[in-house]
C-alpha cells in the first residue's frame, strides 16, 4: 500500500510539472486566473477525476486507475486548455520572483518542448502507466538485463596489467565546463534578477562587483581567465589535452546557436595561439553546445557539422571528422601509441532534453552499437581505450538507461578500458564504475573534473586537472588538481595557479589502480573541502546532508542509486531529475 500511495503522489506531481513547464506568446494575468478557474470548474480536470467509475474496474486497481487518470488528463487538456493559458500561468508564477523577460524567454525556449512531448508521452496510457510501474504490460522494450547478458556472454578472462614503474609517464590535461561569456564586463553587477549576471555596469561605490578575472557569484568565465588557463597549461608541458564540453555561458534564455559557435571558436583560438599544433586536443560535445542547451532534436545534425568544422584541425583521421559531423561522436588512435580515444555525444542520453520524453531513443541505441563495435575492434587490435563523455555515469542529467548500458560496456571491455573522463558537475569528484551483475566490485574510475567557470553559487574556484599515465599500460597513475583563488586574483590583478592536491595523497594510495581503496575514503572534512574547490565554509564541512551526498557520489554508478542513497524527499530538484527518467520514452525494440 505504501508503494501504491507513493506512486500516486508521484503521478500527481508529474501533472503539476507538466502545467508548470510550457510555452506560448503573450502574458496576461487574467488569462492565468482563467486557467486556474477552469481547473476547478465543474467541467474541468477535477470533475473528470470524480467521474471515474471505479466500481467498473476489472484490471488491477492501480493500473486501471492510472489509465483513467491519463484519459481524464487527455480529455481535459484537449477540450479545455490552450498553450496560451498554460504558459501565462507559468510566466505569472515565475515573474513573482524573477525578471519578466527572463521568465518569458525561458518558457519560450523550454516550455513548448516540455508540454508537447510530455503530453504525447502521458496520452499513451499503456506505456506511461507501465513506465511508472502501475501496469505489468507495456510496449515491447529493449531490456538492459538482456542487453547485458548478450554483451557479456563472450567476455574474455583477462585482467589489466600492473603499472610498469620503470616506464615513462605521459601527461594529459583535462579542461571542462569553461562556459566562456563573450558579454562579461568588469566592474559589473554579480547580483541581478536573472540566473547569469556580470553583463551590466554598476556604481563604482559598490564593493561587490565583477573583477578582472571573473565574478565570484552568478557569472561565467571571461577572456582573462581563459588566457590564464592556456598559459598555465602550456607551462605544465602536457602530451595531449581532453576538452570535455560546455563551452558557452549559462544564458539559456538569451543567446543563440551562433553565440555557441563563437564561444567554441574563441576557446579553440586561444588554445591554438599558445600550443599551435604541437599536441593533440580531443574535444567532446557538452549539453551547452546546442541552443537552447539540452534541447537537441533529431534532424538537427547540422549543429554537429558546424562544430566539426571548428574542430577540424584537431581531427587527424578523416573518419573521425566525418563521424563527428554526422553524429557528434568519434574515435581516433592517439598518434604513435596503442591508445584509442573514444568521445561520446551526451545529447543522446540527456534526461533534460524534453524531446526524449516521447521518443524511443533511436540515436542513443545507435551510439551504443557504434561504441560496442569500436571496442571490439580495439580488442582485436590490442589497443587500450579512454572514453570521454560530458555527463558522469551517476549524474542527474545522464539517463539511467544509458548509465546501465555504460556499466555493461565497461564490464565487458574491462581489461582494455583504461580511463573514463567527464565533467558537467562543476564540482571536484570521482565516481565508481562497477560490474553489471552481483557481486559488484569496482572495476574503473569515472574521473569527474571541476569547471573552469566559478558559476555555481558556492564561490568555487576556476580549476583544471593534469593526469599522469603509465606509457606502457595506459593506466592512470595519479592526477594533480590545479586552481586559483578568484578573490585574491581580482584584488591583486594577477592569477596564481596553485596545486590544490595530488590524488594519491588525498586518497592515501600508491597509485589510482587501487580502486577499492580510493573509494573507501572518509568524505568528512578534507574531501568535502576539495569537492568544493578549497573554498567552503566550516558549516558545510560538517553538514550531514553534504556528507551524505559526498558518500553517495563515491559509492553509486547510476542516478537512481544516487537518489535512493541520498534519501531525498520528492519535493527537491533531484526528484525532478528522477521523474524525467521515470517518464522518458521507451527504448522500444525495432
Amino acid at each position: 500500500m505504501k508503494g501504491v500511495f507513493y506512486k500516486n503522489i508521484s503521478f500527481i506531481f508529474i501533472l503539476f510539472l507538466t502545467f508548470q513547464n510550457s510555452y506560448q506568446d503573450g502574458f496576461n494575468i487574467f488569462d492565468s486566473i482563467t486557467l486556474l478557474s477552469k481547473i476547478l470548474e465543474p467541467s474541468g480536470f477535477f470533475f473528470q477525476m470524480i467521474k471515474l467509475k471505479l466500481a467498473d474496474m476489472e484490471e488491477d486497481f492501480a493500473c486501471t486507475l492510472c489509465k483513467r487518470i491519463v484519459a481524464a488528463v487527455r480529455t481535459t487538456v484537449e477540450e479545455k486548455y490552450t498553450p496560451d493559458e498554460i504558459i501565462n500561468l507559468a510566466v505569472l508564477l515565475c515573474s513573482l520572483s524573477k525578471n519578466y523577460d527572463y521568465c518569458y524567454n525561458f518558457y519560450t525556449n523550454y516550455g513548448n518542448p516540455f508540454l508537447k512531448n510530455a503530453f504525447i508521452r502521458i496520452t499513451n496510457s499503456e506505456n506511461f502507466c507501465h513506465t511508472l510501474g502501475f501496469c505489468a504490460e507495456g510496449q515491447l522494450c529493449e531490456d538492459t538485463y538482456d542487453y547485458a547478458i548478450r554483451l557479456l556472454k563472450d567476455k574474455p578472462n583477462k585482467k589489466k596489467e600492473k603499472i610498469n614503474k620503470n616506464s615513462s609517464v605521459l601527461r594529459m590535461i583535462q579542461i571542462t565546463d569553461i562556459h566562456y561569456d563573450e558579454r562579461y564586463i568588469e566592474n559589473g553587477t554579480i547580483y541581478c534578477d536573472t540566473p547569469l549576471c556580470c553583463h551590466e555596469k554598476i556604481s563604482n561605490y559598490s564593493r561587490i562587483k565583477s573583477g578582472k578575472f571573473g565574478g565570484e557569484r552568478n557569472c561565467d568565465t571571461n577572456l582573462n581567465t581563459l588566457k590564464s588557463f592556456v598559459e598555465q597549461a602550456y607551462r605544465l608541458e602536457p602530451d595531449f589535452i581532453i576538452w570535455t564540453g560546455d563551452n558557452t555561458e549559462h544564458d539559456a534564455w538569451n543567446s543563440t546557436q551562433d553565440e555557441v559557435y563563437r564561444a567554441t571558436e574563441t576557446i579553440k583560438n586561444n588554445i591554438d595561439s599558445v600550443f599551435g599544433n604541437a599536441i593533440p586536443v580531443y574535444p567532446v560535445i557538452g549539453n551547452h553546445e546546442v541552443y537552447p542547451n539540452d534541447l537537441w532534436e533529431s534532424g538537427n545534425e547540422k549543429v554537429f557539422g558546424r562544430l566539426a568544422d571548428i574542430y577540424k584541425d584537431y581531427f587527424f583521421e578523416d573518419q573521425a571528422y566525418e563521424s563527428f559531423s554526422k553524429y557528434g561522436y568519434y574515435t581516433e588512435k592517439h598518434p604513435n601509441t596503442n591508445l584509442r580515444i573514444v568521445a561520446l555525444n551526451c545529447l543522446y542520453c540527456d534526461s533534460v532534453n524534453y524531446h526524449h520524453l516521447s521518443t524511443n531513443h533511436t540515436e542513443a541505441k545507435k551510439e551504443f552499437i557504434w561504441l560496442e563495435n569500436v571496442l571490439r575492434e580495439a580488442e582485436k587490435n590490442n589497443e587500450f581505450v579512454y572514453i570521454l563523455d560530458h555527463f558522469p555515469i551517476n549524474g542527474d542529467f545522464q539517463l539511467v538507461e544509458c548509465s546501465k548500458r555504460l556499466r555493461a560496456i565497461f564490464d565487458r571491455f574491462d581489461y582494455i578500458i583504461r580511463g573514463y573522463f567527464s565533467g558537467h558537475n562543476h564540482l571536484d569528484d570521482v565516481a565508481p564504475v562497477k560490474r553489471y551483475f552481483e557481486p559488484r566490485p569496482i572495476i574503473n574510475i569515472n574521473y569527474i573534473a571541476p569547471s573552469l567557470t566559478a558559476n555555481l553559487g558556492d564561490g568555487i574556484f576556476p580549476s583544471f586537472r593534469q593526469y599522469y599515465i603509465d606509457s606502457d599500460t595506459k593506466q592512470i597513475i595519479d592526477y594533480d588538481q590545479y586552481r586559483f583563488n578568484l578573490t585574491d586574483a581580482n584584488l591583486k590583478g594577477n592569477v596564481n595557479w596553485y596545486l590544490s592536491y595530488t590524488a594519491s595523497e588525498l586518497f592515501n594510495v600508491s597509485d589510482l589502480t587501487e580502486l577499492e581503496k580510493v573509494f573507501s575514503i572518509n568524505v568528512e572534512g578534507e574531501y568535502i573541502k576539495k569537492r568544493y574547490c578549497d573554498n567552503v565554509d566550516e558549516k558545510k564541512l560538517s553538514d550531514k546532508k553534504e556528507i551524505r551526498k559526498a558518500e553517495c557520489q563515491i559509492s553509486t554508478d547510476s542516478y537512481y542509486d544516487y537518489f535512493v542513497c541520498t534519501e531525498q524527499s520528492m519535493f527537491t530538484e533531484d526528484y525532478f531529475y528522477k521523474l524525467l527518467n521515470d517518464i522518458s520514452g521507451e527504448w522500444g525494440k525495432e
